[in-house]
């Protein structure tokens, strides 16, 4: 179900493992191919994952994920937003907002 999934995502994204956070991902796109939608926590989840990572393309992999959570649907709650706008800050580029 999505919340088995979201919480493995959950568990994976807060491990501090070095591939956590890619193995996260990659657990949303399993959940996605078994045709479980994820939701606005599953997203939330893996947004502030990006955010705290230290990925060289953690920004743009945020933008990607806000934007194809608004494609499905799915309304950004304040987490979203505030990981977004935070993800932009730090990356020196706001203007991509």
């Amino acid at each position: 179900t999505d919340f088995v999934f979201s919480g493995l995502i959950c568990v994976h994204a807060n491990s501090g493992l070095p591939d956590a956070i890619d193995r996260a991902a990659e657990l949303s796109q399993q959940m996605q191919s078994k045709g479980i939608q994820p939701d606005v926590v599953t997203y939330s989840t893996l947004l502030d994952a990006f955010s705290k990572s230290k990925q060289p393309d953690a920004t743009d992999r945020i933008h990607d994920l806000f934007e194809e959570m608004k494609s499905y649907g799915i309304k950004p709650n304040a987490v979203a937003y505030n990981v977004l706008i935070r993800a932009h800050g730090r990356s020196n580029r706001p203007q991509a907002m």
